[in-house]
């Protein structure tokens, strides 16, 4: 009875379970200069579903090292004619990420 109910709990906070193949493709946005590995074409297809479901968003929790930075600015171009986007990060950050945008496009 206990796993069931954390079961359905976290069903309710996190959602159902996504296939990703049943979600439309996504095209790596031209303004992105460098290639992306499958992987991260696949987090940028699951962001892009995840700005249309109710949460508008989500966590991408991949490891160090993974690739999150070009998947994240990938978004914000992905989106950049649809909504303004808004990144929080620490101040020391800032400069990483306009390093970061620099680089990737």
């Amino acid at each position: 009875e206990g796993k069931e109910a954390s079961e359905e709990f976290a069903k309710g906070v996190v959602g159902p379970a996504i296939n990703m193949a049943d979600l439309p493709v996504v095209e790596v946005p031209s303004a992105i200069t460098v290639p992306m590995l499958p992987f991260q074409k696949e987090g940028l297809q699951w962001m892009c579903h995840q700005e249309q479901t109710a949460a508008k968003g989500g966590i991408l929790a991949d490891e160090m090292g993974m690739g999150k930075t070009i998947q994240a600015i990938s978004l914000l171009c992905a989106r950049k004619e649809k909504a303004p986007c808004l990144v929080v990060c620490p101040m020391a950050a800032c400069l990483q990420w306009a390093s970061e945008i620099e680089r990737f496009t």
